[in-house]
């Protein structure tokens, strides 16, 4: 993938890691960046505790 379809903003090692909230700060992030850039799709993925992972694909859609 190209640099203009990367996170401009990092990660959760940038953001610091709020045990509990990380996943909100990520999709959170994910929204500005989709209304900002005038996006359609974002993905993000957040790893959580005992080795545990999600991932969620976002669908910006304007009425």
């Amino acid at each position: 993938a190209g640099l203009d379809r990367m996170n401009p903003n990092g990660g959760t090692m940038a953001m610091g890691h709020a045990f509990g909230a990380t996943g909100a700060i990520m999709v959170g992030g994910a929204v500005d960046e989709l209304e900002r850039r005038d996006g359609r799709y974002a993905v993000a993925g957040v790893s959580g505790a005992a080795g545990l992972g999600v991932g969620v694909v976002l669908e910006r859609v304007v009425a």
